[in-house]
């Protein structure tokens, strides 16, 4: 019982909801067609008054005003005006202003007058009489019809569609409305003829085989008019005293924007205003007879209203493909006018200058809507002053410019540090490279603007940080952007020796402090146009040229760094077994390189061995002396003559140089601080740290010293810079220290002739493969992640690292079931498939449900050292 009434509820709501979604549908495609209506019987003037005013849509009709309209909606309304009247009715003045109408309509059948000679000229008109005169004009007289003539009529009436939105009784007095929706259906009807009235008037078709009213319409409508200062003046009469649709909305006068696009239509007292516009780069221009008929813009095809005036337009503007422009759009999304976007650099007086004002202005940064006050020194501005618009971007980038890509001598694609932007405005871009004599090799900042494309190139100066630096700066350091080794800095963490770049018109200073020691060990292929050195046993290629370098020639980019850098050896006087100090800038390539002597260079280093060793002295004659083998805090290895015996293995030594000449000395570590006195202190951002234990060593970043298993006495030694930041720190006996992660990928056996066996172990540790070779592994030799200790290329220790299944990862971070676990910056990714791994990065793993990904750990709270992909 329950069930069955739910079930007639339901089909009650149903049925109404189909009725109210019918009704609603209904009244939208009514509301349409007497609009139509409305407007279509209004331009051919049957439904205005005397004074050219649209009759009010209420109003009830009289017989007089209806001879009036038919004869208008007949085929003889031009007959008015030539028609001398009669008195055909005593109540109906010759001289009267309805008389020709009604004699017209009289005479050609329309309607009738009454017994006894009167028309009743205002008496409301029925919609029977009505009827009888649309017939009239379709072709039907009495002769048509049979028996019941008024019965015959209305069934006529219907049959030929006469009676659409219209639901009056024969007998009932019609309104002004329901005349506009008569006379509508009468355009639309057939004749007696068979065809339809309206075009036997002249009026066009459309494919439903209606009159084109949209064409009625466009006939009869002025425009388009751009709104700006002066434009109502196209107007025949006050903007107030019109209709006012914005974007298609009834509206009023005050709310039209300027530069928008306008409409009139004065027979209706309507003015069309729309307000849409689209902003961005010309991708593609259509022609047809040298005329735009279309504009591309970000993916889409707009098209052009009017191309003739379009062309001009582009000709005045210079408007052409690339340019950034604000579309204005009229009827039916056409473009109706382009505006041009203009862009420049933020100066101190960029507003004042481009006439935006603040009040007024609308701002976007960075295509998020802000205030004026935050575009900030060398934005990358576009701006129309018509629309009082500005558009900001902020993105730059920073280093060598290694490739111009050009088409015509015009360049199209800028390469900076390894990466490739799109020019957007290349012919400008080539005036930019021109006047600023920029060439590959040399470092820039590429300022970008809209779509994300290259707008402006700015040449860096560079140097190395000695002296009065700062006199090579143009503006107040207070007004400066400072950044250390990639960090934002102050202009007080700049210290002597750092490489240096600016940018006076930035305002923004770059530097690096990276540096290496040792023995120039050779100069590749020549000193006189060398392309790589090897310092203290490890290879540098010099793959730009070194700071602070100027050429006046266009000379290829390989051939200046080769000359640039054989000069710069030449003026610092360095030879192949100098010692030096290599100098680093940014992307870790080597900027510059000086003698010892000429800088005050402190190393600090671990000592792992001394040996006695034959080396040649100052007169190349071959000698047996002590030497060091000692790490540095940066994990280097090196070796230095000392005769001290106090310095034995594990003394913690500084070594300075004189006259191009080592001085080892040991170091009290007796005196080193507590632990607690260590973690209370600030590090360095350039911080360098080591990991002893006996002979073994390994350098630490910040984020694995603060997760480091501490006990008494791990700090083996530290210095401090004038801030008291730490710079330097050797710690010992730590847990895992000297441990470095990666994979053993492969396992090779092989017998020797004697019967005994050698293991080769493939590893991969950060990127680089090596083979070591031993004869008894003791470990577990199993591929896969590995925690290994290496000494002398030899393996001292190596074990599995723990497994963690990984659910997803966040920024640096890992969900393992409900733990979470640091990634380490330095974590290595694999990716495993039919056994065998590859490198590979997080941006691989596209789901975590298309993928096993597992983290391995060295101590089960993290962080997390190598991360492997599989299928």
């Amino acid at each position: 019982m329950n069930q069955r009434k739910y079930r007639i509820n339901l089909l009650i709501f149903c049925f109404a909801l189909l009725l109210t979604f019918s009704l609603v549908i209904g009244d939208h495609v009514s509301a349409s067609t007497n609009q139509k209506a409305s407007e279509v019987t209004a331009l051919l003037g049957i439904t205005k008054d005397k004074k050219g005013n649209v009759i009010a849509k209420s109003k009830y009709v009289s017989r007089a005003e209806f001879a009036e309209m038919v004869v208008l909606a007949s085929p003889f309304a031009g007959d008015v005006t030539k028609t001398s009247t009669l008195e055909l009715f005593k109540d109906v003045p010759k001289n009267s202003n309805k008389a020709a109408y009604i004699q017209i309509a009289v005479s050609k059948g329309y309607m009738r007058g009454y017994l006894g000679g009167k028309f009743y000229p205002n008496k409301k008109v029925t919609l029977k009489e009505a009827i009888y005169g649309v017939l009239g004009i379709l072709g039907y007289s009495n002769a048509d019809f049979s028996n019941n003539l008024s019965d015959a009529r209305y069934a006529k009436y219907k049959e030929l569609g006469l009676s659409k939105n219209l639901s009056r009784s024969e007998n009932d007095t019609i309104t002004a409305s329901d005349c506009e929706n008569l006379f509508f259906n009468l355009l639309n009807a057939k004749q007696k003829s068979g065809d339809i009235y309206g075009k036997t008037l002249g009026f066009a078709l459309s494919d439903n085989g209606k009159i084109d009213t949209d064409a009625i319409l466009q006939k009869k409508t002025k425009g388009p008019y751009l709104v700006k200062k002066g434009w109502q003046k196209k107007l025949s009469s006050k903007l107030s005293s019109y209709h006012v649709y914005i974007n298609n909305k009834k509206s009023t006068y005050d709310a039209i924007e300027d530069y928008s696009i306008a409409y009139c239509v004065e027979n209706l007292k309507k003015v069309m205003v729309y307000q849409d516009k689209v902003y961005g780069r010309i991708e593609n221009i259509t022609l047809s007879q040298n005329q735009p008929q279309e504009l591309a813009i970000s993916g889409t095809t707009y098209t052009v209203e009017y191309p003739k005036k379009m062309k001009t337009l582009f000709k005045n503007s210079s408007i052409q493909k690339g340019s950034i422009v604000a579309l204005l759009l009229g009827k039916d999304d056409k473009v109706s006018y382009v505006l041009p976007i203009h862009s420049t650099n933020a100066d101190k007086n960029w507003s004042s200058r481009l006439s935006i004002k603040a009040g007024k202005a609308t701002i976007y940064r960075n295509d998020k809507a802000t205030a004026l006050s935050t575009i900030q020194n060398y934005d990358v501005l576009y701006y129309s002053t018509e629309l009082q618009t500005v558009w900001a971007y902020s993105k730059k980038t920073f280093g060598s410019l290694d490739n111009i890509t050009s088409n015509q001598s015009e360049p199209q694609e800028l390469t900076v540090a390894g990466s490739t932007y799109s020019v957007g405005n290349p012919s400008q871009m080539k005036k930019i490279i021109k006047q600023s004599s920029i060439r590959t090799g040399m470092p820039v900042v590429l300022l970008f603007g809209w779509d994300d494309k290259v707008s402006n190139i700015l040449p860096l100066s560079s140097t190395v940080v000695l002296g009065n630096w700062q006199q090579k700066l143009t503006f107040p350091l207070k007004e400066g952007t400072f950044y250390k080794n990639g960090l934002k800095a102050t202009s007080a963490d700049i210290t002597s020796y750092d490489v240096m770049y600016y940018s006076n018109e930035l305002k923004s200073v770059w530097s690096y402090n990276k540096k290496a020691y040792g023995t120039l060990n050779s100069i590749s292929p020549s000193i006189s146009s060398p392309d790589e050195i090897v310092v203290a046993g490890k290879t540098y290629a010099l793959k730009l040229p070194p700071v602070n370098t100027t050429s006046s020639s266009d000379s290829d980019t390989d051939n200046l760094i080769e000359n640039s850098w054989g000069t710069r050896l030449q003026e610092n006087g360095i030879h192949s077994g100098d010692n030096v100090v290599v100098l680093f800038g940014y992307n870790g390539n080597v900027a510059d390189i000086y003698p010892v002597e000429k800088m005050p260079v402190t190393l600090t280093g671990y000592v792992l061995s001394i040996d006695n060793k034959l080396v040649k002295d100052a007169n190349q004659t071959s000698v047996i002396k002590q030497v060091v083998h000692l790490v540095d805090t940066s994990g280097v290895l090196r070796d230095f003559q000392c005769a001290d015996s106090s310095i034995t293995k594990g003394s913690v030594v500084n070594v300075n140089f004189k006259y191009g000449e080592a001085v080892v000395t040991k170091i009290n570590t007796n005196s080193i601080s507590s632990l607690s006195d260590i973690t209370s202190r600030k590090l360095a951002s350039d911080i360098r740290i080591i990991a002893v234990k006996d002979q073994s060593y390994s350098t630490l970043t910040t984020s694995e010293l603060k997760e480091m298993t501490w006990g008494s006495g791990n700090t083996l030694y530290y210095s401090c810079n004038a801030a008291g930041e730490i710079t330097d720190l050797i710690l010992r006996d730590t847990v895992n220290s000297g441990y470095q992660y990666g994979l053993l990928k492969s396992v090779n056996l092989s017998e020797l002739e004697d019967g005994s066996g050698l293991t080769r172990l493939t590893l991969s540790i950060n990127g680089n493969e090596t083979t070591i070779t031993t004869d008894v592994p003791k470990w577990n030799i199993n591929p896969g992640p590995k925690a290994i200790k290496l000494e002398d290329n030899e393996i001292k220790d190596m074990y599995d690292l723990n497994m963690v299944r990984i659910s997803y990862i966040s920024g640096n971070q890992a969900n393992v079931g409900n733990a979470v676990y640091r990634i380490a910056d330095d974590a290595q990714v694999y990716f495993l498939t039919n056994g065998k791994y590859y490198e590979a990065s997080l941006d691989d793993i596209t789901s975590f449900n298309n993928h096993l990904v597992d983290g391995y750990v060295a101590q089960s709270q993290g962080p997390i050292r190598i991360i492997v992909i599989a299928n």
